[in-house]
């Protein structure tokens, strides 16, 4: 989402206590979002920006630690490992 209050990417990583029914194309409901808010002026970078989240997220085994955190330290490094990688 183009932000003209940003300077730089935010992105925040949300694991939902409830599942929500979100009309998906596979019919699963939601557990896990992730905002996205980029900066309005560099048109370039918001599509690579959306297309590496999307990308990690489709990695199940990703999605699974994720889902299977226990604690907001052990979220954060399942997110971590995967940008490291």
């Amino acid at each position: 989402m183009p932000s003209a209050g940003h300077r730089k990417p935010f992105g925040m990583l949300v694991r939902l206590d409830k599942a929500i029914d979100f009309d998906s194309i596979d019919g699963r409901k939601v557990d896990v979002v992730f905002l996205l808010l980029l900066p309005a002026n560099v048109q370039g970078e918001q599509l690579n920006a959306l297309a590496a989240v999307a990308r990690t997220l489709r990695d199940p085994a990703m999605v699974q630690n994720v889902r299977r955190a226990a604690d907001d330290a052990a979220l954060y490094r399942a997110i971590i490992e995967v940008v490291r990688t």
